[in-house]
């Protein structure tokens, strides 16, 4: 990461950690080729913590080699004793991973085992080198979102907009069950519900339709809470949009699991006919020209080879040694290679009824 895209980067993550409340606990880890922790494990937000880390961040030099996996797995060690804490790491990388780990399905299995908190990991991909097939992945498999960053937008709005989105927790342990006369019914799996996100769920009425019941289970600031209601679907007189929309939802829900490395042959195979019948493009259906050859569409773009590592500077000097305290975002941001901000926050704030 170099230039104006490092420059615009800094002062995105610098923007986060000015959003932090009083109750937040953060820290700030760098990594390149090796991982360095640029606070004293998690802090209290207040503004001179919040100072230092910008002013550390903002001292850091790129390098051109990444390494996610460690950069990862010190993350979720760090959140490893949050266990009454909503935890989540935000991870964002221009790059792939060229040290330590390198192979995706290894750098999976490694998350998979440190991530003893359950914690939600979003990844950020900036520009079109990065590794989004396994960005999308991590995501994936731990619940959370991948977005991609266009380094020729504005990249500090695009992450401040994402950080907005998950910046409120509101409900965790979220469950909502549907019954009878319902039936594939497709739900999205919502582990934490953001302020400001909607819910849709998809699904078919047997014939003669009645009463579908709903029940909703979750906890909020206010403890563990159940919901039941129920209403009686209206039939609209042409459901092709609908079909769509569920046939949408249900091909959403297989490619998440495709890209978390759990989808069966069956899987794939349902994927590709909902795919074919309802005419969406995915990575299991290509192209295909009125002649009836297959179009193929170009991979994604070989990225350069890494760079030669930089030799550290030394160690950098910690000057924040606050008790942890408080509700906690923990921020880690890397070595400009990459840049990462993991979240922690005890409990959802109060909703109202």
């Amino acid at each position: 990461m170099a230039g104006d895209k490092e420059k615009q980067a800094k002062a995105a993550f610098s923007g986060i950690l000015n959003q932090l409340t009083p109750d937040d606990r953060f820290g700030v880890l760098r990594f390149d080729s090796y991982v360095l922790s640029l606070t004293n494990g998690l802090v209290p937000a207040s503004p001179a913590n919040i100072a230092t880390a910008v002013d550390r961040i903002n001292g850091q030099r790129s390098s051109g080699a990444t390494n996610i996996g460690e950069a990862v797995q010190s993350s979720l060690k760090a959140l490893s004793h949050e266990n009454d804490r909503i935890s989540a790491v935000v991870l964002l990388t221009d790059g792939t991973p060229t040290v330590g780990l390198t192979n995706a399905d290894e750098i999976l299995a490694l998350a998979n085992v440190s991530n003893t908190v359950g914690a939600q990991i979003h990844t950020l991909a900036l520009g079109f080198e990065a590794s989004s097939q396994l960005l999308e992945r991590l995501a994936a498999f731990s619940g959370g979102t991948y977005r991609f960053i266009d380094p020729d937008a504005d990249v500090v709005q695009q992450i401040s907009d994402f950080y907005g989105e998950i910046s409120l927790p509101l409900i965790e342990d979220l469950e909502i069950r549907i019954s009878e006369p319902a039936y594939d019914v497709s739900v999205p799996d919502l582990s934490v519900l953001y302020n400001g996100a909607d819910i849709t769920a998809h699904g078919r009425l047997r014939p003669g339709g009645g009463l579908v019941r709903v029940e909703v289970e979750g906890r909020s600031s206010q403890g563990s809470f159940s919901v039941t209601d129920s209403f009686t679907p209206t039939l609209g007189a042409n459901c092709s949009a609908q079909e769509r929309a569920l046939a949408l939802s249900q091909i959403d829900a297989l490619l998440d699991a495709a890209r978390a490395g759990t989808a069966s042959t069956n899987d794939t195979e349902q994927l590709t006919d909902l795919a074919l019948l309802y005419g969406f493009v995915t990575p299991y259906t290509p192209f295909t020209l009125a002649s009836g050859d297959h179009l193929n569409t170009e991979g994604p773009p070989v990225p350069p080879p890494p760079e030669e590592p930089l030799e550290p500077e030394g160690p950098v000097e910690i000057l924040v040694n606050a008790p942890l305290t408080g509700l906690t975002l923990f921020a880690i941001t890397a070595a400009l290679a990459v840049l990462a901000v993991r979240a922690v926050r005890r409990r959802p704030p109060e909703i109202e009824e």
